[in-house]
């Protein structure tokens, strides 16, 4: 065991060593992972400033090659400071974990004790993973929410914003679909206050996605659709109604205390532009250790320690992010009452 102990003062196993390791590890997000519609950014604090300016962006009006410009007028600002949730995790490999991996041919104790370390960090990832979907799904609902549903930040609170919910009354079959998505599509280009995007998506509860496809406006709409059909197709993965693309979205996640969490609740829709430029964030703090100290954040940290008396090596991984959404007057929560 002294001998592997020995391998931990590796190079390898640095803290920067050990973090860029974990950085290169694939990504297992989800859904809203894979959209990426949220682009880490590093932040060189432990809280961020949100800011809100009443101002919009404007079409400029032309003048005269020589002439003066035109005064910028900048609006109210209003700013709020939000602290960066932070998730530790800890996992340790012991002289048994070590004692029984064999390494291939040609490979000596260091690659060895390596393939150890590199399956425990794989796993700590996938964790980091899926608590990073669940903090991007809050931040697509507008409500960052944290494990045990405590809330982290509610950004309509936050950024005096009033939740638009759209009620689709699914078991009325008079309703016109259509018109539920033209002003759900009109109120998103409005509250984008001159951000630009490519479309809109819900993210569907399976519930409330069956009661829409089998709803009678949305069935007549494709009944003599040539192609992709949710008549008679399964269109889980994602069909166009309204200008709006819907899709399935049941992805969940048990807590540390074995309670199953939701990113979508089942009876619910989820709508939100896509292809915007500026209005979903996603801040990375620098991680709680001396080497990282007012550093721009990075999105995974990783570093290994000794435990006392030669029982082995703790593996600590850390991740400080916080999504948002800078617009939340641009997210629909789709319901349904009958």
């Amino acid at each position: 065991m002294d001998n592997i102990l020995d391998i931990f003062n590796d190079e390898a196993f640095s803290v920067v060593s050990m973090t860029n390791a974990i950085n290169l590890v694939p990504n297992t997000w989800g859904k809203i992972g894979s959209m990426g519609l949220f682009v880490p950014q590093g932040v060189n604090t432990t809280d961020v400033g949100i800011e809100q300016e009443n101002g919009t962006i404007v079409i400029l009006p032309s003048v005269m090659r020589g002439g003066p410009a035109t005064k910028n007028k900048s609006g109210k600002r209003k700013l709020q400071k939000v602290t960066i949730p932070h998730f530790p995790l800890e996992d340790v490999v012991t002289a048994a974990s070590i004692q029984g991996v064999r390494g291939h041919r040609g490979e000596g104790p260091l690659e060895t004790v390596m393939t150890v370390v590199n399956r425990k960090l794989r796993e700590l990832k996938r964790k980091h993973d899926i608590t990073l979907e669940w903090l991007r799904a809050g931040a697509m609902k507008g409500i960052v929410l944290d494990a045990d549903g405590t809330e982290l930040v509610n950004l309509f609170t936050l950024l005096g914003v009033t939740e638009k919910v759209v009620d689709f009354k699914l078991g009325t079959s008079t309703e016109d679909m259509k018109s539920k998505c033209t002003e759900i599509s009109d109120h998103i280009l409005l509250n984008l206050l001159g951000d630009t995007n490519t479309g809109v998506v819900a993210l569907c509860g399976r519930t409330w996605f069956n009661k829409f496809t089998a709803h009678k406006s949305v069935k007549e709409a494709y009944a003599h659709q040539v192609g992709i059909n949710p008549n008679r197709d399964d269109v889980s993965n994602g069909f166009n109604f309204g200008g709006i693309t819907f899709m399935v979205y049941i992805g969940s996640a048990p807590n540390v205390g074995g309670v199953a969490k939701y990113f979508v609740k089942d009876d619910e829709a989820q709508f939100f532009p896509v292809g915007t430029t500026d209005t979903f964030e996603e801040y990375n703090a620098p991680a709680d250790m001396i080497e990282y100290a007012n550093t721009l954040g990075l999105p995974f940290y990783a570093s290994q320690e000794l435990l006392k008396h030669g029982k082995g090596v703790e593996i600590y991984t850390e991740t400080d992010p916080l999504p948002i959404c800078r617009r939340p007057g641009v997210l629909v929560r789709g319901t349904t009452s009958t």
